[in-house]
């Protein structure tokens, strides 16, 4: 898995023009090669509104490319004559991320999973009351065919001493 990463330093011209393999841009951009990998990986896995509430779990940031390579935050992101790419570059991906997410969570609400599971507390609470209304009325017209059934099958003598 690495050769990937690797991959774009046999062929120079893929690189972008801020990265440099004299400094630590490489390094940086490597990084945000790998990090971009594992947060797509994490949006394909998860499909929830909630398990995207802290944006570390599916953005990169400047201060995690920078801790994982050895670099100071400033150095990347203000400091250097690549700075403005390495923004550039980073800005560009973490909005790629966004997108994929927002696919993923729109794709995912509109496939309604089993059971109660893919309603709301409110919805259930809804849908109880009115299936507890309907019930009460098809035993109550359950109970009067029952008693229909009855006098009609009753004697005839019997059903006028009921008063029927």
């Amino acid at each position: 898995m690495l050769e990937f990463f690797q991959e774009p330093a046999k062929n120079k011209d893929e690189l972008p023009e801020w990265v440099s393999k004299k400094n630590v841009s490489y390094k940086a951009y490597l990084e945000v090669l790998k990090l971009k990998e594992e947060r797509l990986h994490y949006i394909e896995r998860h499909n929830r509104k909630s398990h995207f509430e802290n944006k570390k779990s599916y953005q990169i940031s400047v201060r995690n490319v920078a801790d994982n390579i050895g670099a100071a935050n400033t150095t990347l992101s203000q400091k250097s004559s690549y700075s403005e790419g390495f923004k550039a570059f980073l800005d560009a991906t973490n909005k790629e991320l966004e997108e994929l997410k927002d696919k993923r969570l729109k794709t995912t609400a509109k496939r309604k999973s089993r059971g109660a599971v893919a309603y709301n507390k409110d919805e259930l609470v809804e849908e109880n009351d009115r299936l507890k209304n309907e019930n009460g009325k098809l035993k109550e017209a359950n109970v009067k065919k029952q008693v229909d059934l009855i006098l009609e099958k009753i004697d005839p003598n019997l059903k006028n001493a009921l008063g029927f």
